[in-house]
């Protein structure tokens, strides 16, 4: 089996053999390998923090085969990125702006978008999040907002929650209140000169 950290007090989870909803890209793994990353993080050799968010259903995950192998290799989990980063933020020693740093400023300057994107601005999109520091939870996969009640954080203690989202300055989230109704999708591509 495979321990990894869930939550700031070090203290560890088991993998058990064949729990294929922990089958991610790249995989989950050794407690060591977990603390240089946060480490290149705060050195600043690792300047991004993403997620393709490539979830897929519970049959796709042949949980009942438990075969690695066979099955689906991404985890549910885009709307816990913050809070995750977040629980473990009194541990590493990390700060919101640094969040901010690797998640949006570094990130839409890696993919070109710094001229529209990354940060709160006058000409910027106005995309952020409304986030509670101080909140705490314990995550249940049927309680999620996702279409597939299936992630490797299920039973885990986090702390932090965004209450609301806005997308250039729409409230498409609010906690309480759900999810827009209304298509807010806009093909954004990178500056072209």
């Amino acid at each position: 089996m495979l321990k990894i950290t869930t939550n700031n007090s070090n203290s560890y989870k088991e993998i058990p053999k064949g729990a294929t909803q922990f089958k991610c890209c790249p995989p989950i793994r050794t407690e060591e390998n977990r603390v240089q990353l946060w480490q290149g993080l705060k050195s600043g050799i690792i300047t991004s923090v993403v997620s393709d968010h490539s979830p897929c259903t519970p049959e796709l995950k042949g949980l009942e085969r438990g075969d690695f192998f066979a099955a689906w290799g991404g985890i549910t989990s885009v709307g816990f990125g913050l809070p995750l980063l977040w629980t473990q933020a009194d541990f590493f020693k990390i700060t919101i702006l640094d969040i901010v740093k690797w998640c949006c400023e570094n990130t839409s300057k890696q993919v070109g978008l710094d001229y529209k994107k990354g940060k709160i601005a006058i000409g910027f999109d106005a995309d952020f999040a409304i986030f509670d520091p101080d909140m705490k939870y314990k995550i249940n996969n049927n309680r999620t907002f996702f279409k597939n009640k299936l992630t490797a954080f299920h039973d885990m203690d986090i702390k932090g929650k965004v209450v609301e989202t806005i997308l250039r300055g729409n409230s498409i989230y609010a906690l309480g209140k759900g999810l827009s109704d209304i298509p807010m999708g806009n093909l954004i591509l990178e500056r072209r000169f």
